[in-house]
């Protein structure tokens, strides 16, 4: 009598708590697959890509010139600097990320600037000497300048998000209109 009560009620204590641990270890394994695959898209660089736009990666090793204007006076080239973003004093931008902070659209002239011991917002300008150029800087001109990019000769309207190219050929600066 007692056994046909228990398959009326679905088997004995024993084996009901057995199915809620076997269940909880279901759920538990799915949710951590699913971290998984979010965590390894996340990583994989698949968002740092538009619309056919490549931005580098760890293993890339791309080259960008580049150019830093004051009002019209071509400064020095930035020294040496370590990093995945970085120069050799050669006026060159060498991209070649070494970690994921600094690649895909980490990989910004911000970031450049910032291995050189300057900065590079879209308000200002630091060079590594702590000259300070803001928006509104009045030049020796007389004339009121303003923060730029050009990229292979057309004026950008990002300014310290851009990720250079592989090729590009950068001046930023403070430029008067």
């Amino acid at each position: 009598m007692e056994d046909s009560r228990r398959r009326r009620n679905g088997g004995n204590a024993n084996q009901q708590g057995s199915s809620r641990v076997r269940g909880a270890w279901i759920v538990i394994g799915l949710v951590s697959i699913s971290l998984l695959g979010l965590l390894f898209f996340l990583l994989s660089g698949t968002g740092e890509e538009e619309a056919g736009v490549r931005f580098p990666q760890i293993g890339d090793h791309w080259h960008a010139d580049y150019s830093i204007t004051i009002c019209g006076e071509e400064q020095a080239i930035l020294p040496y600097t370590d990093g995945g973003i970085h120069t050799h004093g050669d006026g060159v931008i060498h991209l070649h990320p070494k970690q994921m902070i600094e690649s895909g659209r980490n990989a910004n002239i911000a970031r450049f600037m910032a291995t050189a011991g300057g900065s590079l917002t879209d308000e200002l300008i630091e060079l590594p000497n702590g000259e300070i150029y803001k928006n509104g800087h009045i030049c020796p001109n007389g004339n009121t300048g303003r923060l730029f990019l050009k990229v292979n000769g057309i004026l950008s309207k990002e300014t310290s998000a851009y990720v250079p190219r592989d090729e590009d050929v950068l001046e930023f600066g403070i430029k008067t209109n």
